[in-house]
């Protein structure tokens, strides 16, 4: 069994927006401290910093819980993750197809079931090409596909 791990894009916005607020409340905290301002100033800018560190904190729990796990056998294929869970053999897949810039596969069953799986790093990352080319050998294995020698 191969396992293929999808990662996903780090959420910048998130990380910015908490090292901004971590910094603004820290050096609130210290200027409301240190001249006087009253307790509630502290308290607020105290909030001000806990919430950056909650934003870093949640965009470092969302990179972890969102990667896809793709698990290829010679039966089958499994994904799992990110609140998913499919599996399915070889023989029921209908079609593959991929994107043009190839960080999107869809697997087909059928006329109308598919499974959509997206590499955020883009078709160019390592894990995404072997993906593709292992769910090739196997859907060529299960065919009987194979090159003949003349």
């Amino acid at each position: 069994m191969t396992t293929y791990v999808l990662k996903p894009r780090p959420p910048l916005r998130a990380f910015v927006l908490a090292a901004g607020l971590s910094v603004a409340g820290a050096v609130l905290i210290a200027l409301a401290a240190s001249g006087g301002w009253g307790t509630l100033w502290v308290v607020i800018f105290a909030l001000v910093l806990a919430l950056g560190v909650a934003f870093g904190a949640a965009g470092a729990v969302s990179m972890r819980t969102m990667r896809v796990f793709v698990d290829v056998t010679d039966e089958g294929w499994a994904v799992r993750g990110a609140g998913q869970h499919k599996h399915g053999p070889w023989a029921d897949v209908t079609k593959v197809t991929t994107s043009d810039h190839g960080a999107h596969i869809s697997l087909h069953h059928g006329q109308v079931a598919r499974t959509h799986l997206f590499c955020a790093s883009g078709g160019e990352d390592p894990q995404m090409q072997g993906l593709i080319a292992d769910i090739a050998a196997h859907l060529d294995a299960d065919r009987g596909y194979g090159t003949i020698e003349i």
